[in-house]
């Protein structure tokens, strides 16, 4: 999605937001990356934070995710403002709550 609108960036002449996405790309993990990671590391929940750019309307994780599901078989999460994990000691459940 990022590489979208680098690309947009350039074409319609916003170079400053094209260099921004771009660089998003350098210094960030794709969820793909991450799937594969987490894959490896052997994790029982993957949750993935610090989205950018933020995704305006749910209907976009799907996309926002891309093949990452093909190499994490676990839960994603994607992390959103407001939203609660606690991990009870003792427990291997991890409760998911909003609080907004």
């Amino acid at each position: 999605m990022v590489g979208i609108l680098q690309d947009l960036g350039q074409k319609i002449g916003r170079h400053n937001i094209a260099r921004i996405m771009g660089d998003i790309m350098d210094y960030h993990t794709s969820p793909e990356d991450a799937a594969k990671i987490a894959k490896e590391a052997g994790v029982r929940h993957l949750l993935l934070t610090h989205i950018l750019p933020p995704l305006p309307v749910s209907i976009l994780k799907g996309a926002f995710l891309g093949d990452a599901m093909k190499f994490y078989h676990g839960p994603i999460t994607i992390g959103e403002d407001g939203l609660l994990l606690s991990l009870p000691a003792g427990d291997k459940k991890i409760l998911k709550r909003f609080l907004l």
